[in-house]
Protein backbone atom coordinates (compact mmCIF):
# COMPACT_ATOMS: atom_id res chain seq x y z
CA UNK A 1 0.00 0.00 0.00
CA UNK A 2 1.39 3.22 -1.39
CA UNK A 3 -0.78 5.96 1.01
CA UNK A 4 -1.75 5.01 4.14
CA UNK A 5 -4.62 7.65 4.19
CA UNK A 6 -6.28 6.18 1.77
CA UNK A 7 -8.82 2.93 2.27
CA UNK A 8 -7.85 -0.22 0.84
CA UNK A 9 -10.04 -3.20 1.05
CA UNK A 10 -7.39 -5.63 1.48
CA UNK A 11 -6.56 -4.06 4.78
CA UNK A 12 -9.73 -4.21 6.23
CA UNK A 13 -9.28 -7.72 7.92
CA UNK A 14 -6.13 -6.74 9.69
CA UNK A 15 -7.32 -5.70 13.30
CA UNK A 16 -10.11 -8.57 13.09
CA UNK A 17 -8.03 -11.21 12.94
CA UNK A 18 -5.57 -9.53 15.64
CA UNK A 19 -8.49 -9.50 17.75
CA UNK A 20 -9.45 -13.04 17.00
CA UNK A 21 -6.51 -14.51 18.01
CA UNK A 22 -6.28 -12.89 20.93
CA UNK A 23 -9.64 -14.35 22.11
CA UNK A 24 -8.62 -17.32 20.80
CA UNK A 25 -5.72 -17.45 23.10
CA UNK A 26 -7.99 -16.20 26.19
CA UNK A 27 -10.08 -19.24 25.23
CA UNK A 28 -6.83 -21.52 25.52
CA UNK A 29 -6.16 -19.98 29.00
CA UNK A 30 -9.10 -21.74 30.30
CA UNK A 31 -7.12 -24.68 29.70
CA UNK A 32 -3.75 -23.80 31.63
CA UNK A 33 -3.84 -26.08 34.50
CA UNK A 34 -0.70 -23.86 36.05
CA UNK A 35 -1.59 -21.72 38.78
CA UNK A 36 0.52 -18.75 38.61
CA UNK A 37 -0.08 -17.97 35.20
CA UNK A 38 -3.70 -18.08 36.10
CA UNK A 39 -3.08 -16.18 38.94
CA UNK A 40 -1.37 -13.51 37.28
CA UNK A 41 -3.65 -13.07 34.06
CA UNK A 42 -6.84 -13.47 36.88
CA UNK A 43 -7.23 -9.12 35.85
CA UNK A 44 -7.84 -9.65 32.10
CA UNK A 45 -9.20 -13.53 32.08
CA UNK A 46 -12.81 -13.53 30.46
CA UNK A 47 -12.99 -9.53 29.81
CA UNK A 48 -13.34 -10.01 26.16
CA UNK A 49 -15.87 -12.41 26.87
CA UNK A 50 -18.02 -9.88 29.28
CA UNK A 51 -17.80 -7.30 26.72
CA UNK A 52 -21.12 -6.63 24.64
CA UNK A 53 -20.44 -6.59 20.52
CA UNK A 54 -24.61 -5.34 20.17
CA UNK A 55 -24.25 -7.21 17.13
CA UNK A 56 -28.36 -7.72 17.03
CA UNK A 57 -28.39 -3.72 17.07
CA UNK A 58 -25.89 -3.70 14.09
CA UNK A 59 -27.26 -5.71 11.88
CA UNK A 60 -30.72 -3.95 11.98
CA UNK A 61 -29.56 -0.65 12.43
CA UNK A 62 -26.65 -0.43 10.25
CA UNK A 63 -26.73 -2.94 7.24
CA UNK A 64 -24.04 -1.03 5.23
CA UNK A 65 -22.00 -1.98 7.78
CA UNK A 66 -22.82 -5.55 8.09
CA UNK A 67 -22.86 -6.09 4.51
CA UNK A 68 -19.36 -4.81 4.16
CA UNK A 69 -17.76 -6.83 7.07
CA UNK A 70 -19.77 -10.07 4.93
CA UNK A 71 -17.88 -8.54 1.63
CA UNK A 72 -14.27 -7.46 2.85
CA UNK A 73 -13.81 -9.11 5.83
CA UNK A 74 -15.86 -12.62 6.43
CA UNK A 75 -14.78 -13.71 2.90
CA UNK A 76 -11.38 -12.66 2.65
CA UNK A 77 -10.52 -14.71 6.38
CA UNK A 78 -12.43 -17.86 4.08
CA UNK A 79 -10.34 -17.13 1.53
CA UNK A 80 -7.10 -17.82 3.49
CA UNK A 81 -8.72 -21.22 4.50
CA UNK A 82 -9.35 -20.14 7.81
CA UNK A 83 -13.22 -20.93 7.69
CA UNK A 84 -12.72 -23.63 10.57
CA UNK A 85 -10.48 -21.57 12.77
CA UNK A 86 -12.80 -18.58 12.60
CA UNK A 87 -16.83 -19.12 11.76
CA UNK A 88 -18.47 -16.13 10.81
CA UNK A 89 -20.24 -16.43 14.21
CA UNK A 90 -16.43 -15.44 15.76
CA UNK A 91 -15.88 -13.26 12.85
CA UNK A 92 -19.07 -11.12 13.82
CA UNK A 93 -17.99 -10.90 17.36
CA UNK A 94 -14.64 -9.28 16.51
CA UNK A 95 -16.31 -6.75 14.30
CA UNK A 96 -18.57 -6.14 17.26
CA UNK A 97 -15.94 -5.62 20.02
CA UNK A 98 -13.71 -3.69 17.58
CA UNK A 99 -16.91 -1.29 17.22
CA UNK A 100 -18.22 -0.76 20.30
CA UNK A 101 -15.09 -1.14 22.38
CA UNK A 102 -12.04 0.27 20.68
CA UNK A 103 -10.38 3.43 20.77
CA UNK A 104 -8.89 5.81 18.71
CA UNK A 105 -4.98 5.76 19.22
CA UNK A 106 -4.90 9.56 17.82
CA UNK A 107 -2.18 8.72 15.19
CA UNK A 108 -0.50 11.86 13.29
CA UNK A 109 -3.16 13.09 10.78
CA UNK A 110 -1.14 12.49 7.71
CA UNK A 111 1.39 9.39 7.26
CA UNK A 112 -0.27 6.52 9.47
CA UNK A 113 -3.55 5.92 8.20
CA UNK A 114 -5.54 4.96 11.42
CA UNK A 115 -5.03 2.93 14.37
CA UNK A 116 -7.51 1.30 17.24
CA UNK A 117 -6.94 -0.44 19.87
CA UNK A 118 -9.00 -2.52 22.71
CA UNK A 119 -8.11 -1.74 26.10
CA UNK A 120 -10.22 -4.45 28.38
CA UNK A 121 -10.00 -2.40 31.77
CA UNK A 122 -10.80 0.93 29.86
CA UNK A 123 -13.94 -0.19 27.80
CA UNK A 124 -15.68 -1.53 30.99
CA UNK A 125 -15.73 2.48 32.01
CA UNK A 126 -19.10 3.78 31.35
CA UNK A 127 -19.89 7.35 29.18
CA UNK A 128 -21.48 10.48 30.75
CA UNK A 129 -21.28 13.74 29.15
CA UNK A 130 -20.26 14.47 32.53
CA UNK A 131 -17.59 12.62 33.09
CA UNK A 132 -14.93 12.55 35.89
CA UNK A 133 -11.97 11.28 34.28
CA UNK A 134 -9.78 12.45 31.07
CA UNK A 135 -8.48 10.12 28.58
CA UNK A 136 -4.77 10.00 27.75
CA UNK A 137 -3.05 8.22 24.56
CA UNK A 138 0.44 8.17 25.86
CA UNK A 139 3.53 8.46 23.19
CA UNK A 140 3.91 4.50 23.59
CA UNK A 141 -0.33 3.84 23.06
CA UNK A 142 -0.89 2.87 26.13
CA UNK A 143 -3.60 5.04 27.82
CA UNK A 144 -3.87 6.47 30.82
CA UNK A 145 -7.04 8.02 32.67
CA UNK A 146 -7.00 10.65 34.89
CA UNK A 147 -9.17 12.05 37.34
CA UNK A 148 -10.54 15.50 36.44
CA UNK A 149 -13.27 15.41 39.61
CA UNK A 150 -13.30 14.98 43.25
CA UNK A 151 -14.40 11.26 43.22
CA UNK A 152 -15.92 9.66 46.04
CA UNK A 153 -15.30 6.03 47.64
CA UNK A 154 -17.85 4.03 45.52
CA UNK A 155 -18.93 6.49 42.99
CA UNK A 156 -18.82 5.86 39.32
CA UNK A 157 -15.77 6.15 37.54
CA UNK A 158 -16.78 7.70 34.13
CA UNK A 159 -15.24 8.59 30.71
CA UNK A 160 -16.82 10.17 27.57
CA UNK A 161 -17.32 8.25 24.37
CA UNK A 162 -17.22 11.81 22.35
CA UNK A 163 -16.09 15.49 22.51
CA UNK A 164 -18.39 17.62 24.91
CA UNK A 165 -18.55 20.75 22.74
CA UNK A 166 -22.08 18.93 21.09
CA UNK A 167 -25.79 19.75 22.31
CA UNK A 168 -27.69 16.97 23.59
CA UNK A 169 -29.83 17.20 20.49
CA UNK A 170 -26.73 16.12 18.65
CA UNK A 171 -25.10 14.08 21.20
CA UNK A 172 -27.87 11.96 22.34
CA UNK A 173 -28.79 10.51 18.66
CA UNK A 174 -24.85 9.82 17.69
CA UNK A 175 -24.56 8.04 21.03
CA UNK A 176 -27.43 5.76 20.49
CA UNK A 177 -26.19 5.34 16.70
CA UNK A 178 -22.47 4.09 17.33
CA UNK A 179 -23.00 2.56 20.79
CA UNK A 180 -26.32 1.70 20.84
CA UNK A 181 -27.65 3.53 24.33
CA UNK A 182 -29.82 6.15 25.21
CA UNK A 183 -27.49 8.42 27.34
CA UNK A 184 -29.38 9.33 30.59
CA UNK A 185 -26.67 10.91 32.34
CA UNK A 186 -27.21 14.42 34.36
CA UNK A 187 -26.19 16.56 31.58
CA UNK A 188 -28.77 14.88 28.95
CA UNK A 189 -31.33 15.06 31.43
CA UNK A 190 -31.09 18.89 32.01
CA UNK A 191 -32.92 21.07 29.67
CA UNK A 192 -30.38 23.72 30.60
CA UNK A 193 -27.27 20.94 29.95
CA UNK A 194 -25.49 21.66 33.77
CA UNK A 195 -26.28 25.54 33.34
CA UNK A 196 -24.05 25.42 30.13
CA UNK A 197 -27.23 26.38 27.93
CA UNK A 198 -24.73 24.83 25.49
CA UNK A 199 -27.76 24.01 23.25
CA UNK A 200 -30.67 26.83 24.29
CA UNK A 201 -31.84 29.38 21.68
CA UNK A 202 -32.93 33.00 22.25
CA UNK A 203 -36.71 33.30 22.31
CA UNK A 204 -37.50 35.82 20.06
CA UNK A 205 -40.97 37.35 21.47
CA UNK A 206 -40.71 41.54 21.92
CA UNK A 207 -38.85 42.11 25.18
CA UNK A 208 -38.16 38.88 25.96
CA UNK A 209 -34.76 37.31 25.10
CA UNK A 210 -34.79 34.44 27.29
CA UNK A 211 -33.60 30.85 26.82
CA UNK A 212 -35.12 28.51 24.98
CA UNK A 213 -34.73 24.47 25.79
CA UNK A 214 -36.26 21.64 25.22
CA UNK A 215 -39.12 20.89 27.48
CA UNK A 216 -38.43 17.07 27.96
CA UNK A 217 -35.07 16.81 26.81
CA UNK A 218 -34.85 12.82 26.75
CA UNK A 219 -37.89 12.96 24.33
CA UNK A 220 -35.66 13.75 20.84
CA UNK A 221 -39.33 14.93 19.43
CA UNK A 222 -40.85 17.21 22.23
CA UNK A 223 -41.13 21.34 21.29
CA UNK A 224 -39.02 23.48 23.16
CA UNK A 225 -39.91 26.20 25.49
CA UNK A 226 -38.70 29.68 26.72
CA UNK A 227 -37.73 29.51 30.48
CA UNK A 228 -38.93 33.21 31.02
CA UNK A 229 -42.52 34.10 29.04
CA UNK A 230 -43.11 30.22 28.28
CA UNK A 231 -43.64 30.62 24.76
CA UNK A 232 -43.17 27.18 22.90
CA UNK A 233 -41.20 27.03 19.92
CA UNK A 234 -41.81 23.88 17.41
CA UNK A 235 -39.03 21.18 16.84
CA UNK A 236 -38.79 22.03 13.01
CA UNK A 237 -37.99 25.34 14.12
CA UNK A 238 -35.31 24.38 16.51
CA UNK A 239 -33.85 22.18 13.74
CA UNK A 240 -33.71 24.64 11.41
CA UNK A 241 -31.83 27.24 13.39
CA UNK A 242 -29.22 24.28 14.73
CA UNK A 243 -28.87 23.25 11.03
CA UNK A 244 -28.40 26.78 9.77
CA UNK A 245 -25.71 27.52 12.45
CA UNK A 246 -23.78 24.29 11.89
CA UNK A 247 -23.66 24.91 8.18
CA UNK A 248 -22.30 28.98 9.31
CA UNK A 249 -19.74 27.63 11.60
CA UNK A 250 -18.29 24.92 8.86
CA UNK A 251 -18.44 26.95 6.06
CA UNK A 252 -14.57 27.35 5.12
CA UNK A 253 -12.76 30.70 5.64
CA UNK A 254 -12.61 32.14 2.09
CA UNK A 255 -9.92 34.75 2.73
CA UNK A 256 -7.92 32.48 5.00
CA UNK A 257 -8.07 35.16 8.12
CA UNK A 258 -10.09 32.81 10.98
CA UNK A 259 -10.22 35.56 13.45
CA UNK A 260 -12.58 37.63 10.99
CA UNK A 261 -14.40 34.85 10.58
CA UNK A 262 -15.07 33.58 14.36
CA UNK A 263 -16.22 37.23 14.47
CA UNK A 264 -18.43 36.83 11.72
CA UNK A 265 -20.46 33.35 13.04
CA UNK A 266 -20.41 35.13 16.41
CA UNK A 267 -22.47 37.97 15.00
CA UNK A 268 -24.84 36.52 13.02
CA UNK A 269 -25.42 33.90 16.11
CA UNK A 270 -25.74 36.05 18.54
CA UNK A 271 -29.29 36.72 18.29
CA UNK A 272 -30.14 33.09 17.68
CA UNK A 273 -27.98 31.31 20.20
CA UNK A 274 -27.80 31.90 23.53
Amino acid sequence: IENVDEFSKEYSAVTILRLLMVMEREEEMKKVDNRTIKKKCKHVEGMLRNMMDHNKDREVEQPDVWNFEKEFIISFINKLNLKDRFPEAKIRRSAGLLQTNATSLELPTTGYGRGTAVFPTYAMMNHSCVCNTKTVINPDYSIQVIAQASIEAGQEITNQYMKADKPTIIRRPFLRQKWFFNCMCARCSDPTECGSHLSSLICHKPKCGGAVVPSRPLDSQSNWVCLSCGAVMCLDRVQSVLEGATTLISTPVQDGDAVQNYERVLHQLSSQLH
